[in-house]
């Protein structure tokens, strides 16, 4: 049935959700946790919620883009085609938004290939910049949950669909490893471009300017 909210209700319980899960995962977070911290009862969240899993995917796409409302009907299930599994899956391989690096692997190497590179590093550099709610949320839910955190520990970063590795896989001309690459680009972009921020605020021009050089010179006098 369609139902009034009241806005302010709902954007505290999503802040007391992120904040919950981000603490303790989704396994080990509860809703009568998230409901203390939202000071609202157990049962108001249920009435905006259908279970703790619809709530965690809303968190999610909430924190993906902060201007998306919730259907009128309540409570709310899972977003359309959206499982806990397939967003898990998500952020082990590190999938974001990287439309030009995705093309770039299937293309031969231009003739600008270092300023190539360039661009793609500052593209990876914006996406984990844009999504550090997101990747943060999904990357805590996973490491807390004992069933799929072995699995992403052993895919993220080098795993198999690392679009960095092929990548480098398919630029023989760098000399480089590129699984040591791949490394090499992710712990440093998910450093200055997610990580860092969290703590002293958004990088400035300047600073996503410095990172994707450093990081070029890097890859292409290795």
């Amino acid at each position: 049935m369609v139902r009034p909210r009241p806005i302010e209700r709902v954007d505290g319980i999503f802040d007391a959700a992120e904040r919950s899960f981000l603490a303790a995962g989704l396994s080990r977070t509860t809703m009568s946790t998230i409901a203390r911290r939202a000071g609202v009862s157990e049962a108001t969240l249920y009435y905006y919620f259908a279970s703790k899993e619809a709530l965690f995917l809303w968190t999610l796409v909430r924190a993906w883009d902060p201007n998306v409302a919730l259907p009128a009907t309540l409570p709310v299930d899972a977003p359309d085609g959206q499982s806990v599994d397939a967003v898990f899956g998500a952020a082990r391989r590190g999938v974001v938004d990287y439309p030009r690096l995705a093309e770039a692997v299937r293309r031969p190497t231009p003739a600008d290939r270092d300023g190539e590179l360039r661009r793609l590093l500052a593209e990876s550099f914006d996406s984990l910049t844009r999504h550090r709610r997101w990747i943060d949320l999904a990357h805590a839910a996973v490491r807390a949950d004992t069933e799929r955190a072995p699995r992403w520990m052993s895919e993220t970063v080098g795993g198999p669909d690392n679009l960095w590795v092929k990548y480098f896989a398919a630029r023989p001309e760098f000399a480089v490893d590129p699984w040591d690459a791949a490394v090499l680009v992710d712990v440093n972009l998910h450093y200055f471009a997610r990580l860092r921020p969290a703590r002293l605020g958004p990088p400035t021009a300047a600073q996503r300017a410095t990172v994707v050089g450093t990081l070029a010179r890097a890859l292409v006098g290795a």
